[in-house]
């Protein structure tokens, strides 16, 4: 039962060795693969650059060869064909009837032109040579010189890089041409040539660059997927080692906890358990009366202590176990309150401590519950503030946060003037055997499982507790639990209350009784539901006329008002509060805008209507938060004195939402973000599994009125349908139909607004009978077209949600 965890000092930080090397040793694996990689990846732009040169030198090889045996070739000579200038013009030209002149082209020339053409169209030249060339313009350079004479010595083909590193950088290939029969004709014998000779080689030239900025490519794109696997990967190995360095301190820390406990459970127990032995031996020993009175009160004392400590082990072994059931009964609230008070009265008379307690008057004066349990919570938080205040006093404050379903939520609240507690302690305050140096410097020996019962007991309630603290002026500790009210009193034992007064600073927080007005089931859920878990009582209406009956016999501090809905919209329902003095409400009680319109002049026409606020759909826990303390700066009274609201004008400009077109790729977009809902319902899974729930239950009857609708065309009916569904997937994040629904509402809203002139008289409509809208024939088809598409849509949000409903239940 005490404040304080086990004291520890600072943190240590530790590095273990194995993680270290895992460490390096990763990183040396990416370092070397990567290099690895650009090694290859050189290697393979090499090869594609031998393969590009061997080709290029058969296909040049075969075309001589083909030139060869027919003796040349003859091509009409054009501005791009000249004559051969080594060649006699008789040998060379001729001249057809028609006075068309052709001009003989040899292997020799012919090769020398498709050099011309490659290296202007793909960087790839040829060049033919030999070490005797019968034209100088043929001679070697001296790298072809080194190769043809490698080439006499027998090697095959020779392929270099030069020039590395420079803009001339080529991959240079080389391979020899032997002369055959056709070669001869050109290549007499007396010219030392024999079939089967080397006659010289041709030498291809392709430019390195290109290829080295395809490699450059590859190397960037591989570099980027090595350093995130890289990354990756160490901040794996890093958590790893965290986690283990984690695990091994909390063992190491259970371990000193336990050991602490056993040392403090020895000493606790020695000491009543010798003033037993003690004032036993003393009572046999037959004192005098007033003696016997004295010992026997120690005795009793020595027993009280023994027995708490034993108390507390066997409760937390059942709660640990699983074994301890509640007993819930109806109880008398101030009977309670007493009874715990009477825990600790004693000791607060011999400290001198002012004991009181705070029943508020709209507590239910009795409720159903384990009475044993809540008394053991209200004993331990009682228990510590006593122990570990010197002076001041003890207040435990009992409120009501709200009541439905017959189910109250009771807040009960202990606070001391006592020592307080470290700012470090707090988050390990209600761990188990947390006692600490500064409890056992003091003398304050306990168990330190009072807290840490008190929080499964709450938990084990449906409840919650939490603590606020500040070193040297006191803590307070709350807990809530929901408490059923009894349909009738009965016969209990009430003995009234210690003190009624009221300290200011226990002040209870701010919870509303909100209404809540809306046609879709999903938004109402969601709005109840967020509210509710921050203490407010939520009303729910799903139309304007009903929310209208509410507001007759009850009262509210504020009104959530959808604007579209059907019987009566949310416009008219606000003028009619506004102008009407029958109902429970003032007429100046807050009412908020909650609407997917959004457009220029909604603001403007809200706040005309008497709207406070403006909320745009699909609707997020944050924003829906956020306006209670907006809406209630200022406001002094809540509405059951009727006080009149300060918020006159407290419209936020609403950028508008732009609505994508039909034509947009429904498959670009996102079936169900999960986790951009979740962080919208801030972290409430419970709450988004409901919603989605709720959508697999509706969206079949909302699609079947849409189809309706359409088949009847009943634009206005469809242009509600597809409104109705397009919050509906806004508020699951369902992007890809929210589009779509948008898209179909857009298209009829604006025809009816092309007939009707204003938006206002589209929202009038939604509580008219259907009306026959005069739509051109494309118009229609466009419209069905894009409600096919929203069918689709429905069915395949349908199968996401039900894979996710799947998956959370299997988890």
């Amino acid at each position: 039962m005490s404040y304080f965890s086990e004291a520890g000092g600072a943190v240590k930080t530790k590095i273990l060795f194995f993680p270290g090397v895992i460490l390096l040793l990763w990183t040396g694996l990416i370092v070397a693969l990567f290099s690895w990689f650009v090694v290859g990846e050189q290697q393979h732009i090499e090869q594609i650059a031998l393969r590009q040169a061997r080709a290029f030198f058969s296909q040049v090889v075969t075309a001589r060869q083909w030139n060869s045996k027919h003796g040349g070739v003859y091509v009409e000579v054009t501005d791009t064909v000249k004559p051969n200038p080594y060649l006699e013009a008789a040998d060379r030209d001729v001249v057809t009837v028609d006075g068309k002149t052709f001009t003989k082209i040899n292997p020799a020339y012919m090769t020398r032109q498709l050099s011309e053409i490659m290296s202007t169209s793909s960087g790839v030249s040829f060049h033919i040579t030999s070490l005797n060339p019968k034209r100088a313009a043929n001679a070697a350079d001296a790298w072809e010189t080194a190769a043809l004479q490698a080439f006499a010595n027998g090697e095959s083909e020779r392929f270099e890089y030069i020039d590395r590193g420079t803009d001339k950088a080529t991959y240079r290939y080389m391979a020899p041409l032997y002369a055959t029969s056709s070669c001869l004709q050109c290549h007499s014998v007396e010219d030392g040539a024999s079939e089967g000779d080397i006659r010289g080689g041709i030498s291809v030239a392709i430019a390195a660059n290109p290829l080295h900025l395809l490699a450059d490519a590859n190397l960037n794109r591989m570099g980027l997927v090595f350093l995130v696997v890289g990354i990756t990967g160490f901040i794996g190995f890093g958590y790893s080692a965290v986690q283990i360095i984690r695990k091994r301190d909390e063992a190491e820390t259970a371990s000193r906890i336990k050991s602490m406990f056993l040392a403090n459970m020895s000493h606790d127990m020695r000491t009543p358990l010798t003033g037993i032995i003690g004032m036993s031996e003393l009572l046999r020993m037959k004192p005098e009366p007033h003696e016997q009175e004295e010992y026997a009160s120690l005795l009793q004392l020595s027993a009280s202590n023994l027995l708490e400590i034993v108390n507390d082990i066997t409760d937390f072994s059942r709660i640990e176990s699983g074994r301890l059931e509640l007993k819930e009964r109806p109880f008398a609230m101030q009977s309670l309150v007493q009874q715990s008070l009477d825990m600790v009265r004693f000791a607060c008379s011999r400290k001198d401590i002012h004991l009181e307690s705070v029943v508020m008057d709209d507590v239910p004066r009795q409720l159903v519950g384990d009475e044993f349990r809540i008394r053991q919570m209200l004993g331990n938080l009682l228990g510590n503030s006593v122990k570990f205040t010197q002076h001041g006093a003890v207040t435990l404050t009992v409120r009501n946060q709200g009541i439905e379903n017959g189910v109250c939520t009771v807040r009960f609240s202990v606070r001391d003037t006592g020592i307080g507690i470290e700012k470090s302690q707090l988050a390990s305050i209600f761990d188990s055997f947390s006692q600490g140096e500064a409890a056992l410097e003091d003398g304050r020996m306990g168990t330190g499982l009072g807290l840490s019962i008190t929080r499964q007991l709450a938990s084990m309630m449906k409840g919650r507790i939490w603590v606020k603290s500040k070193l040297g002026a006191g803590s307070t500790f709350t807990f809530e639990i929901p408490l059923e009210v009894p349909e009738a009193d009965v016969m209990l034992p009430d003995e009234g209350m210690t003190c009624v007064a009221v300290d200011e600073n226990n002040t209870p927080s701010a919870s509303y009784t909100i209404l809540a007005v809306d046609d879709n089931p999903l938004n109402r859920v969601y709005i109840q539901k967020t509210l509710e878990d921050k203490g407010h009582t939520v009303l729910l209406a799903e139309d304007g006329e009903k929310a209208l009956s509410i507001l007759q016999y009850r009262c509210v501090d504020i009104v959530f008002m959808d604007v579209q809905m059907p019987v009566m919209n949310g416009i008219e329902a606000t003028r009619q509060i506004r102008s009407r003095d029958d109902l429970a409400v003032g007429s100046d009680v807050p009412i908020v805008a909650v609407t997917a319109f959004t457009v220029d002049g909604d603001k403007e026409r809200f706040l005309e209507a008497g709207m406070n606020h403006y909320i745009s759909k699909p609707l997020q826990t944050e924003s829906l938060l956020s306006v209670l303390p907006v809406i209630f700066e200022g406001r002094e009274e809540s509405c059951e004195t009727k006080a009149v609201s300060t918020s006159s004008d407290l419209m936020d400009e609403v950028n508008p939402d732009q609505i994508s077109d039909a034509e947009n790729e429904v498959s670009a977009l996102v079936l169900l973000d999960k986790e951009k809902a979740m962080s919208a319902m801030a972290g409430n899974t419970k709450l988004f599994l409901m919603l989605c729930s709720s959508f697999l239950e509706e969206s079949k009857a909302k699609e079947l009125a849409l189809r309706q609708a359409v088949e009847e065309g009943n634009w206005h009916d469809v242009m509600i349908s597809a409104h109705a569904i397009k919050n509906s997937a806004g508020l699951l994040c369902a992007s890809a139909l929210q589009d779509v629904a948008a898209c179909l509402e857009a298209g009829t809203r604006s025809m009816i607004e092309d007939q009707t002139d204003s938006l206002d008289a589209v929202i009038d409509s939604v509580d008219a009978t259907a009306r026959q809208y005069s739509f051109g024939k494309e118009q229609k088809e466009e419209l069905r077209c894009i409600a096919s598409n929203l069918y689709e849509m429905v069915e395949k949000t349908r199968t996401a949600i039900t894979e996710i409903l799947s998956e959370e239940g299997r988890g």
